[in-house]
């Protein structure tokens, strides 16, 4: 197995029932498809798109970031602060709640605005975070129903229900400090949308990891002397093919819920 990196996340893909596991290998599989077309680079980040098997685009960014994977996972996976951080990485977030439901498993309500005049999309999903066998962070969603936030059926709804098809960050070390972090994300935002706004949206959503990126490195001005735990950099050829996660399905053994409480995150400064 791999060393937990922070409290909250699946330390060993082996814990993983068969139906995490496989929605891992999916999204691990889809990060790294042949078929992206590279649309534009903006600020260093790199911008991809593919066609599915679907009318809707599969968008993916990819930008260096100078935090470790403990950083970014902690980042993604603290319920106290999810609101604060979302906002950071995707400016058309609203409001939403993240709460912890296993080892790794999050559930999620997010809601999104859109352009003027057009109706917000609000989300509800699971969260799965886990460290790959080389010290690579996954942090992936896909839609799942919360009885809590049941979906907007009035004659004119604040927010109309979208469903995340696939979505999700991969952090892979690069230097101690460093991760390469690609976001990939393909969501059906249902309803109505004006074409223009399609091709707005789509292509800035990829653009959460310069956000992540921009925010870590105004961290880091502000708050020179912060201790910055290291990623642990495993010694590797060169390889363009996926992570081995060494997924081994265990589909009898649910995840446990956690009854301890998350750690309290160091005292930062905003950026």
């Amino acid at each position: 197995g791999v060393e937990p990196m922070a409290t909250g996340a699946v330390a060993d893909t082996s814990e993983l029932p068969e139906p995490l596991a496989k929605k891992l290998a999916d999204f691990l599989e889809e990060v790294y498809h042949p078929d992206f077309s590279k649309l534009q680079t903006v600020s260093q980040t790199e911008v991809y798109t593919r066609s599915s098997n679907t009318s809707l685009p599969i968008t993916k960014g990819v930008a260096d970031v100078s935090a470790s994977t403990y950083e970014l996972q902690k980042f993604w996976s603290e319920s106290k602060n999810w609101a604060k951080h979302m906002k950071i990485a995707d400016p058309m977030f609203i409001k939403g709640k993240k709460q912890r439901i296993g080892n790794g498993l999050y559930q999620n309500y997010a809601a999104f605005a859109l352009p003027a005049g057009v109706t917000a999309r609000d989300f509800t999903f699971h969260e799965l975070i886990v460290t790959l066998n080389d010290n690579s962070v996954a942090a992936i969603c896909w839609e799942e129903p919360w009885k809590d936030y049941p979906m907007d059926t009035s004659y004119f709804p604040s927010y109309i229900r979208g469903s995340i098809i696939m979505s999700g960050y991969l952090a892979k070390p690069l230097t101690p400090n460093t991760c390469e972090v690609t976001y990939l994300v393909q969501v059906d935002p249902k309803g109505w949308l004006p074409a223009w706004v399609v091709e707005v949206v789509a292509p800035d959503q990829a653009l959460n990891v310069t956000r992540l990126r921009d925010y870590f490195k105004a961290l880091r001005k502000h708050m020179p002397s912060l201790r910055r735990p290291k990623n642990k950099v495993p010694q590797q050829s060169e390889n363009t093919q996926p992570p081995n996660a060494n997924i081994a399905p265990a589909a009898s053994e649910p995840i446990q819920k956690s009854t301890s409480s998350e750690p309290k995150p160091p005292p930062t400064s905003e950026p």
